[in-house]
């Protein structure tokens, strides 16, 4: 499981289900979609640190960054590790906010042609992120 610290930048509520913004270590900002609101939490306040969690078969990986994709968390960084199986691979990112693991598949890996030090941008959708207080 992936686990990155951040702190609550801003929270945009629609009857019981809210977008919360969140800003990472290094000033990213990701989005996660949670079934609250300000108003029913007390954790859903601006400025309150929290980390957000992810799993690594919810990443995907891309080597160039990408704007026009509904994808709306997206982080850079640089490969460190690939770790192939038959099937699927890990691959482990380090990025400015902290490590990020994904668990693709080899095919894409050998289709992408990803290398240890090669830079590339992790993709991860606002639904997939849990928010831990």
């Amino acid at each position: 499981m992936n686990s990155l610290t951040c702190t609550i930048k801003d929270v945009e509520t629609d009857k019981d289900l809210s977008i919360v913004t969140l800003e990472l270590a290094d000033g990213t900002l990701f989005k996660s979609i949670v079934i609250d609101s300000a108003d029913s939490s007390s954790n859903l306040k601006q400025g309150n640190s929290l980390k957000v969690l992810f799993k690594e078969t919810e990443v995907a990986i891309g080597t160039t960054y990408i704007d026009s994709i509904s994808l709306q968390n997206k982080i850079g960084g640089s490969i460190t590790v690939i770790e192939k199986e038959l099937l699927v691979s890990n691959i482990h990112i380090k990025t400015e906010a902290g490590p990020i693991r994904a668990m693709i598949s080899t095919e894409a890996v050998n289709q992408l042609q990803l290398d240890i030090g090669q830079q590339v941008f992790a993709f991860i959708k606002l639904n997939e992120l849990m928010l831990s207080f």
